[in-house]
């Protein structure tokens, strides 16, 4: 648990750049000139403000909630002082929780500046937009996020969450929402300058390509790239799709770098993936995609960091895939390049539980488009498919990868898969590749030393159209003894299977919307 205070430091320090600032406070982030875009400002100013500097778009007059109305930004900076200093630049910008904060279309930390967001800070996106301008908060390229939910607590059952969610939930109030709602808003997109394999820099999904802030990744990729903290908060209700394949994630990363910290970070009924990472190389662990409306975790375009304690449950009546993994973008370039660096995240301590075994989902693991990388000491348990599919393809493919062994299922165990036809030899039923190739993937998922038995897990359907399913994510004794070797310096070495550990405790317990609404047993 010492990673929970790596970026205390770096907090520390904006605290006591923001009381500097409270002497001369120019605490407005950079309006940008992208229109119908959000300027964003901070909580009132206090009453030494300096007169030089304007502040806009306060409207505390609605129960202490601050409202960030739709501007034009055509000027591309925030207000000018009473000098004509066009060039006045925001640097700083704290979100408090004793305020609520609404905001209406695209809502930018823009490069250079900061945002730090108070344990407990409840912000809301207001729905019913133009889906080419959801309101979702965007921490552009160069910009920082200082959003820690439990700074200085080692126990996630006090965590004080930091919650997204619609401006139609009232979060004191766990049942107010329709079981099912989502795209009620857009979500949360973090951008970087991380490695990634495509050239130049591009807009992420989601955002119209004229959008010029929404640009990731460049032709100088810093693998240390530090967008900042992204800690124990929770995501609700969130994803607006524009199209088919280009939709906003609950959260979406592109080219995020190994210097950002991502850990306990809940997605719940998103209407598109929960998690996606566009390339970059940011590590994370303690996630949650709970009930979302495709995939739960979601990889492409040359990702290639550690990941560690995942959890999916997916919903018996949406969803996808648990894992969709892709190594670049279909057809990008040359085929014979094989979009290299191909995506090669290490994945240790997966939970994946599946739709059931009459469920609206698919496999557990899609693997495709060039994609490596492994997955360690995980679990995969109720599905109503198959555990896995390596795309065959013609060129670089999926296939070749597992072929050369940059592409495995190591140590892990399947349960409860609605396509097994045989328990007592299942693994030929478990893969979704048919003929020579499918039954070579079968046999490498018994050599890699994974089995076919029951890991404790459990569910109960919701009782009613109201409720929501339970679901026993802390497994028997069954799942103890963890593959050997070394992990990467980022991953947590245990001795056990799964997300979470026999003896307990739920990680997830306390600080997820999961937990509120009664999801664990």
């Amino acid at each position: 648990m010492d990673s929970l205070h790596s970026k205390c430091a770096p907090r520390h320090a904006w605290r006591t750049y923001g009381l500097a600032l409270a002497v001369l406070p120019v605490l407005l982030l950079l309006a940008g000139c992208d229109s119908n875009d959000s300027s964003m400002t901070t909580t009132p100013p206090p009453t030494d403000t300096n007169p030089g500097v304007t502040y806009a778009n306060y409207d505390t007059t609605n129960n202490g909630t601050i409202l960030y109305e739709e501007t034009d930004n055509t000027n591309g900076v925030v207000p000018s002082d009473t000098a004509g200093n066009a060039n006045v630049r925001p640097h700083y910008v704290k979100w408090t929780n004793e305020y609520t904060y609404e905001f209406s279309g695209r809502t930018f930390v823009n490069e250079g500046d900061t945002l730090e967001i108070e344990p407990g800070t409840v912000i809301k996106g207001i729905p019913n937009q133009d889906p080419s301008n959801a309101s979702v908060l965007i921490v552009a390229n160069g910009g920082t996020i200082l959003a820690d939910g439990n700074p200085g607590s080692s126990n996630p059952a006090q965590a004080d969450p930091i919650i997204f969610t619609t401006r139609e939930d009232d979060v004191s109030d766990p049942n107010d929402l329709g079981r099912d709602l989502d795209g009620a808003f857009g979500g949360v997109i973090i951008l970087g300058n991380g490695p990634k394999n495509f050239p130049g820099a591009r807009n992420v999904e989601g955002i119209p390509s004229d959008v010029s802030r929404a640009q990731f990744g460049s032709d100088s990729p810093n693998p240390n790239h530090d967008a900042g903290v992204f800690r124990f908060v929770s995501i609700r209700y969130g994803g607006i799709s524009i199209g088919a394949g280009n939709e906003i994630n609950g959260l979406t990363m592109g080219a995020v770098g190994a210097g950002t910290t991502i850990e306990y970070v809940e997605v719940f009924n998103n209407q598109d993936d929960g998690f996606e990472w566009f390339g970059g190389n940011v590590n994370a662990r303690y996630l949650v995609a709970s009930r979302v409306g495709d995939d739960s975790y979601d990889i492409d375009q040359g990702y290639s960091g550690n990941l560690q304690f995942l959890l999916a449950i997916q919903a018996q009546n949406r969803g996808d895939r648990t894992a969709e993994h892709d190594g670049g973008d279909d057809g990008y370039g040359d085929p014979d390049e094989g979009d290299e660096p191909f995506s090669d995240p290490q994945i240790y301590n997966a939970t994946y539980v599946g739709s059931g075994a009459d469920g609206a989902g698919d496999v557990a693991l899609k693997l495709r488009d060039n994609f490596a990388g492994n997955y360690y000491n995980s679990i995969f348990y109720d599905f109503p498919a198959q555990l896995v599919e390596v795309e065959d393809a013609s060129g670089p493919d999926s296939r070749a990868r597992w072929e050369n062994g940059e592409l495995t299922v190591e140590n892990s165990i399947a349960w409860s898969f609605g396509a097994v036809q045989e328990a007592d030899s299942p693994y030929p039923d478990l893969v979704e590749n048919e003929g020579a190739w499918g039954s070579e993937v079968a046999d490498s998922l018994l050599a890699y030393g994974n089995t076919y038995e029951d890991p404790g897990l459990s569910r109960t359907p919701p009782a009613g159209p109201s409720d929501f399913q339970s679901v026993g994510v802390i497994p028997s004794d069954a799942v103890n003894g963890a593959g050997t070797g070394t992990p990467p310096a980022y991953v947590e070495q245990v001795n056990y299977r799964g997300a979470f550990d026999p003896e307990g405790p739920n990680w997830a317990a306390g600080w997820t919307f999961s937990d509120e609404v009664g999801m664990f047993q």
